[in-house]
């Protein structure tokens, strides 16, 4: 894309969030937005829990927006109280925008969430807020000691988005007496000479949100050699699980647009809009033909209800 054609496209954006204002368009009229790039099935999901939850919190259905980011390049103005914006390149989009409209972004792991961050530094300091993709790694740990006591070894693949996460892997790894084993992945060089150093050192493959390491292109061999080494892989994603991961802990898009919703509402009322947060429920899904190859006594449903007591507790 040339410059000159992101730069009209983000004017017109711009316009189309903050312009209604100056041109005497009430902000009632539609105070909540939502942009997406696409409307993919996750999304939609999404979208619909969060309009219903407001539309229980009062706000008329009319009142709520949802457009693509082609849509609302061409809608015209519009004036807003709030912007969902559901995946990264929405994210990406509203970042680069003049709004000073609340924008809370869903589908964006924190990694990717950061640089965004970092690469627009006036959005630090404006109601640019999120909901992550990923869990608090805390929480991926405790998983794993829940499922998997006799397995304190725990080796990560980490590329250029994960790899910053490794002072806080760390201090969260001697909280729970656990040993890490990291391997940092080049992309210009092979992966899996390393994979298989790091399998051999590892009792447990956690996975990490990073499009370098964990891609449609790299997945499925990454599977199999953990198979293989009979390390089973605990994941962020339920599409891995029934690719061959052992467990994944996540959050559905229900989950995502309830929570988006209750942070609306309360921006709605005069709140500010909190810093970017990691997902407040979560689910958890189990390959039981796997586990049971292993011999291994995993339950999705027990894990769920002992992870949200432990939760509970701190």
């Amino acid at each position: 894309m040339s410059l000159q054609s992101l730069a009209f496209r983000l004017a017109c954006l711009c316009m189309w969030l903050g312009c209604g204002f100056s041109h005497g368009v009430h902000a009632a009229q539609v105070p909540v937005l939502l942009v997406s790039a696409e409307r993919n099935a996750a999304f939609t999901e999404a979208a619909e829990v969060f309009i219903a939850e407001l539309a229980r919190g009062g706000v008329s259905r009319s009142n709520v927006q949802y457009l693509t980011l082609a849509e609302a390049r061409t809608s015209g103005t519009r004036a807003g109280q709030f912007v969902l914006a559901l995946g990264v390149e929405a994210a990406t989009e509203l970042a680069r925008s003049e709004t000073r409209i609340p924008v809370l972004s869903v589908f964006v792991p924190s990694q990717s969430f950061e640089l965004i961050v970092r690469t627009n530094p006036r959005k630090a300091a404006s109601p640019f807020s999120a909901i992550y993709l990923n869990q608090n790694l805390g929480r991926q740990l405790d998983l794993i000691q829940l499922a998997l006591p006799q397995r304190p070894r725990i080796g990560v693949m980490l590329g250029n988005h994960s790899s910053s996460q490794v002072p806080l892997l760390d201090e969260e790894m001697r909280r729970r007496s656990l040993s890490l084993t990291q391997t940092q992945i080049d992309p210009n060089e092979p992966m899996f000479a390393k994979l298989q150093t790091l399998l051999e050192a590892s009792q447990v493959l956690l996975a990490l949100p990073d499009p370098q390491v964990f891609n449609s292109g790299t997945l499925q061999n990454i599977l199999l050699s953990a198979l293989r080494a009979g390390v089973p892989m605990v994941s962020f994603s339920p599409a891995y699980v029934k690719a061959g991961a052992l467990m994944a802990i996540y959050s559905t898009p229900t989950q995502v647009g309830q929570q988006a919703a209750q942070l609306a509402r309360a921006v709605l009322q005069g709140k500010e809009l909190p810093p970017a947060q990691y997902p407040r429920d979560f689910s958890i899904d189990v390959n039981a033909s796997l586990a049971r190859s292993m011999d291994l006594n995993v339950d999705a449903q027990t894990l769920t209800e002992r992870l949200r007591r432990l939760e509970l507790t701190k």
